[in-house]
């Protein structure tokens, strides 16, 4: 009876271990003077800031997956405008970033702002891979009300298909760093969004990177999502 419940209890730890090992493992960080990229994939947050000399534009990959993805909207009525300036799709300069921070400070103090509003050199925006979207009707423009709206429910239903995900989500404040915004998506590909979507999980997680300290360009074991995939 010792042998078989020492048998059991062996088993169990793989069993354990393999399964700890398959929710590890090791990613890639680079970093290019101008912005931070994780397992190839451009990172932009409170963490991982970029110079003050990037000015790439929006994505022109990002720009066409958009494109189709208002297109199908639109075949089911529903309209996803970009909001902000015509033909920028979403992008923002570092100093258009620092002056719509400043008066976010101005109007709502250090504490709140940072909240709603990116430090300049840490917005998704300035990366020129996001986007915030509005429906039709201006209704929750900018505002968690716009959950509510067709265009809210278009984008969560299907943004994945066409490579974005809504960045901020409800419940992962903590792990952002910013209040849940349904209107702001960030384009990452077909498939990392697939898999980010499944898991409803953000983009922190999925790399294995909420809750650490910043990483210098490298290579670390990590526990994220991706992993699963990279086995």
């Amino acid at each position: 009876m010792k042998r078989i419940l020492a048998g059991l209890i062996s088993l169990s730890v793989l069993a354990t271990g393999h399964e700890a090992e398959a929710a590890s493992c090791k990613i890639n960080v680079s970093y290019n003077k101008q912005f931070y990229k994780i397992e190839g994939l451009p990172i932009a947050n409170k963490q991982y800031g970029m110079a003050k000399s990037y000015h790439p534009g929006a994505n022109k990959t990002m720009i066409r997956s958009y494109q189709k993805m208002r297109a199908a909207a639109l075949k089911k009525g529903i309209v996803l405008d970009v909001v902000g300036t015509p033909g920028a799709y979403g992008y923002r300069s570092y100093a258009v970033q620092k002056q719509l921070y400043n008066d976010y400070i101005n109007l709502y103090g250090f504490s709140y702002a940072s909240k709603i509003s990116a430090k300049p050199g840490t917005s998704e925006h300035q990366l020129g891979l996001a986007m915030d979207i509005r429906d039709g009707t201006n209704y929750g423009t900018l505002n968690t009300a716009f959950e509510y709206t067709a265009a809210s429910k278009f984008i969560r239903e299907n943004g994945q298909r066409y490579g974005f995900i809504v960045r901020y989500l409800k419940g992962k404040e903590a792990i952002t760093g910013f209040m849940y915004e349904p209107w702001h998506i960030r384009y990452v590909g077909v498939t990392h969004a697939t898999r980010i979507k499944k898991d409803n999980i953000t983009l922190e997680e999925y790399l294995g990177i909420a809750g650490r300290r910043k990483l210098s360009a490298g290579q670390y074991q990590v526990n994220g999502a991706l992993c699963k995939y990279k086995r």
